[in-house]
């Protein structure tokens, strides 16, 4: 139970990173910094990973923002071709990268 309940909640957590930048920011410049803002995270993300591993800050927090990108890079690509750029649809897009990479990570 307290595994689910941490999962939950860091996943809310997580969720809520790339969204912020479109409570200041909309349109292009919106997308851009919510993408950087997000590689950062996955980083950050990984780093902290290494604390738990035997792995190194650096190789864990680059396999993470390559995971990120990969799952990512896609989505927010499909959102930036595909219509009206509002704060709420690349919210969504990125929302569901995230899932698909949770999804991926899990095996689920």
């Amino acid at each position: 139970m307290q595994a689910a309940i941490a999962g939950g909640v860091s996943t809310a957590i997580g969720a809520m990173v790339p969204v912020l930048p479109f409570f200041w920011l909309s349109g292009t410049t919106g997308v851009i910094v919510a993408a950087a803002v997000s590689l950062v995270a996955h980083f950050a993300v990984g780093a902290a990973k290494s604390l738990f591993t035997l792995r190194t800050a650096w190789s864990a927090g680059i396999e993470m923002t390559i995971a990120g990108a990969i799952v990512g890079g896609p989505l927010t690509c499909s959102v930036w071709a595909s219509g009206p750029e509002t704060p709420q649809h690349a919210g969504s897009a990125v929302q569901g990268s995230q899932i698909a990479y949770a999804a991926l990570l899990t095996g689920r």
